[in-house]
């Protein structure tokens, strides 16, 4: 797996040669393909060849472009990626509705329990004990929605009792942004397991191609949070956001980057779903 990520934010041309991927703009610059994890691609006024395209999703490179407002709007996965796709997703589709529902309840646990730490970080405690009491009060599938009464704590102690992610504004782009970088992740680990990102645990919305990344990326947002009120505190917030994959994750003792800790986790949920384990990996700590 790579390990850069390689932001392209002027008119360019790109494509391959020998293994190396070439930016062509002001300047020219190589980058050997097997050390890309991910490569955003934000200006409009790029020019991307066929075979680089080929070769970036042969070498599982999370390939995403942005809009015109230099958001993340699309990311590039191939139809398959694993030789057991096709019995993966007919078991995924007949996957079992307690099942799903205790994966959900696993989720939702790990990302208040990370939004509760990250709340203690910045001395919100008494915010923070609210949100270690709806942990204990989550039921299966969330029926009395914790998260949501969690999300609305969490975001007014960080952001002031007027922020909504409903709104604009700064912090709500870089939100945004961040979070549309760590989806496109999550959905290109789902792919390389064999699975498709539309049949979700949770997410259902049948407009909504990347259900399943939706539903896993839950556990890493009060990470990515926590990366964007430590980083991206001016509107160049995009330059920074980029360095958001070289986040370092502890699981089971040992650190790995987020974009390896993604595809940990994701395999983690997924052996879950087909009965090969009872437990879910956890996220044991972080540090940006």
């Amino acid at each position: 797996m790579g390990f850069r990520t390689i932001v392209v934010k002027n008119r360019a041309k790109l494509e391959t040669r020998l293994g190396y991927l070439i930016i062509r703009g002001d300047e020219e610059k190589w980058c050997n393909i097997s050390e890309i994890d991910a490569l955003i691609v934000e200006s409009t006024g790029c020019a991307v060849t066929c075979q680089a395209l080929l070769e970036l999703l042969n070498a599982n490179v999370n390939v995403v472009f942005c809009n015109e407002k230099h958001m993340p709007y699309a990311g590039l996965t191939p139809f398959s990626a694993n030789y057991g796709s096709s019995g993966n997703i007919k078991t995924q589709s007949r996957w079992d509705a307690d099942k799903k529902s205790a994966l959900w309840r696993k989720i939702v646990s790990q990302k208040i329990f990370w939004q509760m730490r990250v709340l203690e970080k910045y001395n919100e405690a008494e915010s923070a004990d609210m949100l270690k009491k709806y942990i204990g009060e989550i039921t299966e599938n969330d029926a009395t929605n914790r998260e949501g009464h969690a999300a609305k704590v969490y975001f007014n102690s960080l952001f002031g009792v007027n922020f909504s992610r409903r709104n604009g504004g700064r912090i709500n782009s870089a939100l945004n942004y961040a979070y549309a970088v760590l989806m496109s992740e999550i959905a290109r680990c789902v792919t390389a397991s064999g699975y498709i990102n539309a049949l979700g645990i949770r997410h259902e919305n049948q407009f909504n191609e990347y259900n399943l990344a939706c539903d896993l990326m839950e556990v890493f947002r009060p990470l990515t949070d926590d990366f964007v009120i430590t980083y991206c505190k001016d509107d160049d917030f995009k330059s920074e956001a980029s360095k958001l994959l070289s986040m370092k994750i502890t699981i089971k003792k040992r650190e790995f980057y987020l974009d390896s800790a993604c595809e940990i986790f994701v395999r983690s949920a997924l052996r879950f779903m087909k009965g090969e384990t009872d437990e879910l990996v956890m996220v044991e700590g972080y540090a940006i």
